[in-house]
């Protein structure tokens, strides 16, 4: 229907990222133009930002013009936690202070630390995608096809807080008109910022992130 998911994905980032920094949020995105970067790359950008949460938006496209919905996906639970620490510890400065350290521990350790903390990132992008897909469900008057588990690349790498938003169907014909207006891209930004925010405001509540 003359829609690409590029522009879409990228309005709705944009928009999505000026709400959450007039709510205080500082960010950064992955890109703000028609440029490709790579689903590493993306993960990569997202721990160099030293994110607390990174979300991924996408919109959809099936065969069958009839798929239609919403759903939002958080990281697969049978990742082995330890070895995404060893994975870190090999591809990305760590940082020790991100785990409650003033000296580097020894690489034994590291990979045991950050696996716990990859346990709590779990628990934190499942929340997170729940919030966003309960916002998103508020404004979009299609199918709510759930929260779901995913072996997604660029949230598997994230080292935060990290979910993948699908917007819609672009193949769908309903859920193309609205995803081709402005207004209907400026409600999805602000159900995703909704969702974000709802997560702070939860963790905050009690005490879970660690900064």
């Amino acid at each position: 229907y003359g829609l690409k998911e590029k522009d879409i994905a990228v309005d709705i980032a944009l928009e999505g990222g000026r709400i959450l920094k007039r709510k205080g949020w500082g960010g950064g995105y992955t890109r703000r133009s028609d440029i490709f970067i790579s689903l590493d790359a993306r993960a990569d950008l997202a721990n160099r930002f030293q994110a607390d949460v990174f979300v991924s938006i996408h919109v959809n496209a099936a065969a069958s013009r009839s798929a239609a919905g919403f759903e939002t996906y958080y990281v697969d639970n049978k990742t082995d936690n330890i070895e995404r620490g060893r994975e870190a510890a090999r591809d990305y400065d760590l940082r020790p202070g991100a785990i409650g350290m003033k000296r580097a521990p020894s690489p034994p350790m590291e990979a045991v630390l950050r696996g716990v903390l990859f346990e709590e990132y779990k628990h934190e992008s499942r929340e997170l995608a729940a919030a966003i897909q309960a916002a998103i469900a508020r404004v979009a008057p299609s199918r709510d096809r759930g929260v779901k588990l995913g072996p997604w690349r660029v949230v598997r790498k994230s080292n935060c807080a990290n979910c993948l938003v699908e917007g819609g169907f672009i193949s769908n014909a309903t859920a193309a008109a609205r995803l081709a207006r402005a207004s209907y891209r400026r409600q999805l930004a602000s159900a995703i910022a909704e969702g974000v925010e709802s997560l702070r405001r939860r963790f905050e509540q009690t005490n879970g992130f660690t900064r």
